[in-house]
């Protein structure tokens, strides 16, 4: 116990603008870190005075919007081709994602994509996969 209080503490103490930003770029890439660990401390510490919620803010925005250049980075050049080796796989096979399931979640979202993504944005676990 006295080991958690002391990661939180560590935590506290240390977080900034640039661990927000940071935090919040790995939050909207793959990596499934989640927002809550990052905005409510940062906004608790600028109700303390600690730091600007502005900032916060601010600083929050510009580490999703690097997150998601990241993630459409490494879609768009890499995303297809890795996708579709995944699918041929044994392990894949397991977990029943096979070429036809593959190609019709591609055809729904061509479809639906604009309203699925934003929706599975707001959707905490979801949005990772998003």
């Amino acid at each position: 116990m006295e080991f958690i209080k002391y990661l939180i503490n560590l935590y506290m103490d240390n977080i900034n603008y640039p661990m927000v930003v940071f935090l919040m770029t790995l939050e909207s890439t793959f990596l499934p870190v989640p927002s809550e660990l990052v905005v409510p401390p940062a906004a608790w510490k600028a109700a303390q005075g600690e730091m600007n919620v502005f900032l916060v803010v601010l600083f929050s925005t510009i580490g999703c919007v690097l997150g998601a250049l990241i993630n459409y980075f490494l879609a768009k050049t890499l995303g297809r081709k890795i996708i579709y080796s995944l699918v041929d796989t044994k392990i894949a096979h397991i977990l029943f994602i096979n070429r036809e399931s593959m190609e019709k979640s591609e055809n729904f979202f061509i479809k639906y994509g604009k309203s699925s993504t934003f929706i599975g944005r707001l959707v905490p676990g979801v949005r990772h996969l998003i």
